[in-house]
């Protein structure tokens, strides 16, 4: 049985695993064994998702008290710790990062966290939610996607990751559910018990720069059951699917790379969906966001400015006591 190391970052990645911590420890056929593990610089927000400051899986880079949506004011304290991290919290089989792209500690956690990952040659998936709520919050979640798209080129390998957005549309609850969904799904695929899908298998299709003409990139990660839907102007680069002896597990789709596991009849009433399970690294989805995500802040300014222009016009001084009279 593998094991799923889930590094939690910040207090969005703290509050979605925290969750799923009924699952800690406690390997079950057909999954990975899931090994959480919850990184921030705030205690409070340990506290609220009701893990003790002492727990041996929480790290806590000094009691901060958060970075207030401000990416740069922890950034050098939490790379000062990131060797620590990963010596104290080892890379498993597969290893989940979770966090918000719009914050101001868990989008520095994170992909600081997933570097180390890639400079060891672990196999690394990210989940990572943006936000559309104010100007700062897409401003950061657009440089952390960038920031992923650079350390992919930098380092020569795939980002691979599963990106969700907080709006009115799918609010906040929706998406940390949806998350939750995913790690699971994620622990059925990589569990090391699936037939005829072995660990080369699993690497090749993260790492698909070895096995297809591909540069290495960041890369976003679709969960289809059954049938396999891509959106216009995204194409699939690799692919992996598990399924039954009796189902068939044909994607129906060009693909570089595809390798594809049969689960044990005993286990597949323990997937929560129905089979076959396909999971696909899918190319051209984020530079869509990110011309959204710009579209948006032009948008925001434009208003800002805007708004800079109406102020109530003063014919009178403040007197002494700090009043108009």
């Amino acid at each position: 049985m593998n094991t799923m190391n889930i590094y939690a970052a910040g207090g969005a990645g703290i509050n979605i695993v925290s969750q799923l911590m009924r699952h800690a420890d406690r390997p079950s056929d057909g999954f990975a064994a899931f090994k959480p593990v919850f990184i921030d610089t705030s205690a409070s927000n340990f506290k609220r998702a009701g893990l003790d400051i002492s727990d041996e899986r929480v790290y806590l880079i000094e009691d901060r008290d958060g970075s207030g949506k401000k990416r740069d004011s922890n950034a050098s304290a939490i790379a000062e710790r990131a060797k620590e991290i990963l010596h104290r919290y080892k890379p498993g089989d597969i290893n989940v990062i979770v966090h918000s792209a719009s914050g101001g500690s868990g989008s520095v956690i994170g992909p600081i966290v997933a570097g180390q990952l890639m400079t060891k040659d672990a196999q690394l998936i990210v989940i990572t939610i943006g936000s559309t709520d104010s100007r700062i919050e897409v401003d950061n979640t657009m440089k952390t996607l960038k920031g992923y798209e650079a350390c992919a080129r930098k380092v020569e390998k795939p980002v691979n990751m599963v990106y969700y957005e907080n709006s009115s549309a799918t609010p906040r609850g929706s998406v940390d559910q949806k998350v939750q969904t995913i790690i699971v799904l994620l622990a059925a695929i990589f569990s090391g018990q699936n037939h005829e899908l072995d660990s080369a298998d699993l690497s090749n299709f993260l790492n698909y720069q070895k096995v297809t003409a591909i540069e290495p990139q960041l890369s976003h990660l679709e969960f289809y059951s059954k049938n396999v839907e891509i959106a216009r102007g995204h194409n699939v680069i690799s692919a992996v699917s598990i399924s039954d002896a009796q189902t068939d597990a044909a994607i129906g789709i060009p693909v570089g790379y595809r390798a594809t596991g049969y689960i044990d009849d005993k286990l597949k009433d323990a997937i929560t969906v129905d089979l076959p399970l396909h999971i696909v690294t899918v190319a051209g989805y984020f530079p869509s966001v990110i011309d959204r995500l710009t579209k948006l802040i032009k948008e925001i300014d434009e208003h800002t400015t805007s708004a800079i222009t109406k102020k109530i016009h003063l014919d009178e001084e403040l007197n002494e006591h700090g009043l108009i009279l």
